[in-house]
C-alpha cells in the first residue's frame, strides 16, 4: 500500500462514485450516537462500515447509553480487512470530520503497512488520531489470534 487517507463524510461524498467505480477499499466510520447517519457506500467486499462515536470508555459520555466508544472486535474487523486489502495502492478511511477516528485507523495502517511518514503527513496533514482507537488497534493486533497485517 502507497497511501491511506482519512477524509470527512463530505469529502468522501464528493469522490463516491469514483470509489465504488474502482472498488477501493474504504473503512467508513459512523456516529453511533446519530441514528440518521447513514453511510454512504452499498455493501460489499471493499467496504467496511462500523459505528462508533469519537471518545474512549473513559470519557464522561460514556454513561449515556446512546454514545458508543470503538470495540475490540470492531478493532478485530478493522484488522481483517486491512489484511485482507494490504495490497492495493490505495486505502481510504472515512468519519465525520475525517480528523479524530478515521485518523486514527488511517494512522495505524500507515505503521503497520510501513508507509512512508512523510508521504502519510503529507497526505493527512489535519488528523489528530483518538488516542483509545489507535491504541485499541494495537492491542488488537498483537493480540490477535492469527497474527494477521503483515508485510
Amino acid at each position: 500500500m502507497k497511501h491511506v487517507y482519512a477524509l470527512s463524510k463530505s469529502s468522501a461524498a464528493s469522490i463516491k462514485k469514483g470509489i465504488i467505480l474502482d472498488r477501493s477499499p474504504i473503512i467508513s466510520i459512523l456516529n453511533y450516537i446519530d441514528t440518521s447517519d447513514v453511510d454512504l457506500f452499498p455493501e460489499s467486499d471493499s467496504v467496511l462500515t462500523l459505528r462508533f462515536d469519537d471518545l474512549s470508555p473513559y470519557s464522561k459520555y460514556t454513561h449515556l447509553p446512546e454514545c458508543r466508544a470503538m470495540s475490540l472486535e470492531q478493532a478485530y474487523k478493522i484488522i481483517t480487512f486491512v489484511d485482507k486489502h494490504k495490497d492495493v495502492d490505495v486505502m481510504r478511511v472515512h468519519c465525520s470530520m475525517g480528523i479524530c477516528r478515521s485518523g486514527a485507523v488511517a494512522r495505524f495502517i500507515s505503521e503497520v503497512l510501513d508507509i512512508d511518514q512523510q508521504v502519510f503527513r503529507d497526505d493527512n496533514p489535519m488528523i489528530q488520531p483518538n488516542d483509545w482507537v489507535l491504541n485499541l488497534l494495537f492491542y488488537a493486533l498483537v493480540s490477535f489470534p492469527n497474527g494477521l497485517v503483515k508485510k
